[in-house]
């Protein structure tokens, strides 16, 4: 019976650290302007530099030091799917390859990395990419864990809806 009163407090407190982090976030009423992610700027942007384009980005500066994310470009040009460039992010680097066991996947249609805009931000790229249906992500943890974990990036929520 004390066993289960102790595993009733712990839940709670758990509960109450949760509740608290999303109220601090939620408060944070900075503007999104401040948080946009930084344009890739300079000239138009190869799928060769788009790993060094996308380690400037503001969003994978503030990414956890123990991030595994694995970004995976690909096509239909041969009618069907075809997996043409994948990326390892981690906090400010990102780097050819997979990671073996990601936090999560992230899929996108390489299309909108073709003509990249000098100006054009990640940001940019993700909601065109949604709004079109040709982006997926897989999340490889609990939903809880993966956003107490990642929680340094929910100020660019707008940026990602």
């Amino acid at each position: 019976m004390r066993a289960r009163g102790i595993i009733v407090i712990f839940a709670v407190l758990f509960m109450l650290m949760i509740t608290s982090v999303v109220i601090l976030n939620n408060k944070q009423t900075s503007n999104i302007n401040q948080n946009k992610v930084k344009g890739i700027s300079g000239n138009a942007i190869s799928k060769d530099d788009l790993a060094s384009a996308l380690e400037k980005e503001n969003v994978m500066k503030d990414l956890p030091k123990d991030a595994k994310l694995n970004l995976r470009l690909y096509n239909f040009n041969s009618g069907i799917r075809e997996w043409e460039k994948d990326y390892k992010i981690t906090k400010g680097s990102v780097n050819d390859g997979l990671y073996d066991n990601p936090d999560a996947m992230i899929i996108i249609h390489s299309k909108y990395f073709d003509n990249l805009k000098p100006d054009e931000s990640f940001c940019n790229v993700i909601s065109k990419a949604k709004q079109n249906g040709d982006i997926g992500v897989e999340v490889y943890m609990s939903k809880a864990l993966f956003f107490f974990k990642y929680r340094e990036i929910l100020k660019y929520e707008d940026c990602f809806n």
